[in-house]
């Protein structure tokens, strides 16, 4: 049986759009997958998207939106470092890391698909040395955002699938040396720099 385009959502394509990049990698998401997958005609597809290349926009458009600028604004409403690091810690729980290490695969060759995986990137290193320049020099504080990111990164592209588990520990293991270095700004406390 075939829905009708009235029935799905832009939202259920980006949804099933994830699941395939997440099982397999961006060459598996075309017109004729996602038709299959959620039992629709071409003609619905269009219908929403208008071609392969408008649906790949309103993708990327957003997956930006739910995996950085959604949460870089919500980070940016906490005012207590601890509910801040804690909310730091609970992002990488949120990331769709299969579908995003696929997307990162994709991003290599396709110069759009890039720069929006480049914007996310900068958006999160932005959020979290915002998070540190509450307490240190924006030089540092970006240098640590950077290095979550970087981990972040290397823990996404390094099996498949993503091994999260081994990435919290990282993460983790990441935090525990930044508290160990500015223990001090983790402590409610201890005013931030203005």
């Amino acid at each position: 049986m075939t829905a009708s385009p009235a029935r799905l959502t832009q939202d259920d394509y980006f949804a099933f759009a994830l699941k395939v990049l997440a099982e397999g990698s961006h060459e598996d998401l075309t017109i004729q997958a996602m038709c299959d997958g959620l039992q629709i005609t071409k003609g619905s597809f269009y219908h929403h998207f208008g071609s392969f290349p408008g649906f790949v926009e309103a993708f990327l458009h957003h997956w930006e939106r739910e995996t950085a600028v959604n949460v870089e604004n919500l980070a940016r409403r906490i005012e207590s470092v601890t509910m801040r690091q804690r909310f730091m810690e609970a992002l990488i729980e949120t990331i769709p890391h299969d579908a995003e290490a696929a997307i990162r695969v994709w991003a290599r060759t396709d110069p759009t698909v890039r720069a929006v995986q480049e914007r996310v990137d900068k958006s999160r290193t932005t959020m979290l040395a915002d998070f540190f320049v509450l307490h240190m020099p924006m030089a540092q504080a970006r240098l640590i955002g950077e290095l979550y990111n970087a981990v972040l990164v290397a823990g996404q592209m390094s099996s498949k699938p993503v091994a999260v588990k081994s990435l919290r520990q990282q993460m983790t293991a990441l935090s525990k040396l930044v508290v160990g270095r500015y223990g001090h700004i983790f402590r409610d406390d201890v005013p931030a720099k203005r």
